[in-house]
């Protein structure tokens, strides 16, 4: 089963996950989150970004490469896991589980999320204190993990409460504390070297708050269909199974919270759901095993009816993503051509994410690395692929639409920090669709703007149009 999430690792950054490495990118280059590039997210999260791209030598191919890996070893975490509360049986069906979950989810919403590469760290501290008695070391190394989690968003701190029933609230508590403080004092530590605490703080604690209520969603599961759909029912079995068994308590909890927190940020997007799958796939193991257990001699061909199920109605997605993995690796497929099979928000048809790589090829080839390309808020994406630096740090979802405290201080800072850096290349989407399907021409964000506007006319002249909704301006000095 861990096959299937192979197509994982050469799926094209576009959404969030351009936003994400493109702040990863930024932070080799020496710049600071929150305060040279901005996100809502805490800092472990893009720290994950800038690791997996230093380990590829700064190449687009590291990110995914990584959450592969993640994916893996949260699936290795929940074997573990459900083993100990059912047998080697319920163990494979939990993790398989999950696996098609998640591969199912990855291909059809948007990938490299918080919430998924989250469930390692969440998962992995579970599984250090199944086993009694827990060891000094284990229990510091579940706090630094889950304190890591608190650090990728700050929301994952409640996990601590299952954790606790779970190892104990006596000196595995305290050691479980110490190693979590060190995560998030080494954080904290970053930030105010980098100058950037007080936003970061603001951000996080004041900001994040408030974002949560202004964008909070209406309930509905989007996108998830087909095995997605039987996954999810047979998770709800395994949540409300666990309420049954008082050694299951933990992961009941445990799954509890990550509903409740999906219920409190939105339900829009499918991926907020997956640390809840990965805790109800263990309460589903312990349900299968109970299935079973009367019927040995049947395991393998109940394992085998529930991976017919589950895969069988993404049979077709599933071929047609290891075919293009073979096309590429035997080169009868350009990686261009390859991510033009998937679309983005951006433009009428809508672009595809080749066609945003191809802008962003053609862009670096006519900027220098000290040059600004200023997307408006169109794409991370183009910047990210193009190696160059926007000239503002609010790039995508925009704090700048959100009113709180620092408002108007943080929409002067955006256009002044425009005009100051004048941008060699201002990259417009006349069309952008947003997920709630409301949509804007990035150039009111020029024109609406008494800065700005007389700026772009003053400074720069039309340039080319790209994709049929992608307008490219430059700076008239430029030539």
């Amino acid at each position: 089963m861990l096959v299937l999430v192979l197509p994982v690792a050469i799926r094209p950054m576009r959404g969030d996950a351009g936003l994400y490495s493109y702040l990863g990118q930024r932070m080799l280059h020496g710049d600071a989150l929150f305060k040279d590039m901005w996100d809502l997210k805490p800092p472990a999260f893009p720290a994950l970004f800038a690791f997996s791209l230093a380990m590829f030598n700064g190449h687009p191919i590291g990110p995914p490469l990584f959450e592969m890996v993640l994916v893996w070893f949260g699936a290795l975490g929940i074997f573990r896991v459900s083993e100990h509360f059912s047998s080697r049986f319920g163990a494979w069906i939990s993790a398989t589980l999950y696996i098609v979950i998640y591969a199912g989810l990855e291909m059809q919403t948007w990938n490299l999320q918080a919430e998924s590469l989250a469930v390692p760290f969440l998962i992995w501290p579970f599984a250090l204190v199944i086993q009694k008695p827990i060891s000094a070391w284990r229990a510091l190394l579940s706090g630094a993990m889950l304190g890591y989690a608190a650090c990728m968003k700050t929301s994952l701190i409640a996990f601590v409460i299952p954790w606790a029933m779970m190892a104990g609230i006596g000196t595995q508590l305290i050691l479980a504390a110490l190693g979590g403080a060190a995560v998030i004092g080494s954080f904290a530590w970053y930030l105010a070297a980098k100058g950037s605490w007080e936003e970061a703080s603001y951000t996080l604690f004041v900001f994040g708050p408030i974002f949560a209520r202004a964008r909070h969603l209406p309930f509905q599961f989007a996108g998830v269909a087909g095995g997605l759909v039987i996954a999810t029912v047979l998770n709800i079995a395994g949540g409300i199974f666990s309420f049954t068994r008082k050694p299951l308590l933990p992961i009941c909890v445990a799954s509890v919270i990550a509903a409740a927190l999906v219920l409190y940020q939105s339900t829009f997007y499918p991926y907020h759901w997956i640390i809840c799958h990965a805790f109800t796939s263990i309460a589903f193991g312990r349900l299968a095993m109970e299935f079973v257990k009367n019927e040995p001699k049947r395991v393998p061909l109940w394992a085998a009816a529930f991976g017919f199920v589950l895969l069988i109605p993404k049979t077709g997605m599933f071929a047609a993503r290891f075919s293009e993995m073979i096309q590429l690796a035997a080169g009868t497929l350009s990686y261009e051509k390859y991510a033009d099979k998937f679309k983005t928000n951006v433009g009428k048809r809508p672009v595809s994410a080749g066609e945003l790589i191809q802008l962003a090829n053609r862009i670096k080839a006519a900027t220098s690395p000290d040059d600004y390309v200023w997307t408006v808020r169109c794409s991370p994406t183009v910047a990210f692929w193009a190696e160059r630096k926007e000239p503002v740090r609010f790039i995508y979802y925009d704090p700048v639409m959100i009113n709180h405290p620092r408002l108007l201080d943080w929409r002067r800072e955006y256009e002044e920090q425009v005009i100051a850096r004048r941008p060699k290349l201002i990259v417009v989407c006349r069309q952008i669709t947003q997920p709630d399907g409301e949509i804007f021409d990035r150039m009111q964000d020029i024109k609406l703007s008494d800065n700005l506007e007389p700026f772009f006319k003053q400074n720069y002249v039309f340039d080319y149009v790209w994709a049929d909704s992608i307008e490219v301006y430059k700076l008239k000095s430029s030539g």
